[in-house]
């Protein structure tokens, strides 16, 4: 699967940043989180490296594209 060695601690690295510049929605039903999108500003160049593992995934402000996370609860 796409991303399956994407490690843990890098995957709370890309969280923490995301809610940290406020780049994110919490989904909720019932007063239960269901589900949680966030994205982190990059160039073009950066995110085709990541995508490609010739390197890490970085938060760049001037960046024109976004590499997104979307986690969502299974119903």
């Amino acid at each position: 699967p796409p991303f399956d060695k994407y490690e843990f601690s890098e995957m709370m690295k890309a969280l923490f940043n995301q809610i940290d510049r406020q780049t994110h929605l919490v989904m909720t039903k019932d007063r239960d989180v269901v589900g949680y999108l966030g994205w982190s500003r990059t160039t073009d160049k950066n995110a085709k490296d990541w995508t490609e593992d010739r390197a890490g995934l970085k938060w760049i402000d001037s960046g024109e594209a976004i590499a997104v996370t979307i986690m969502w609860q299974k119903q």
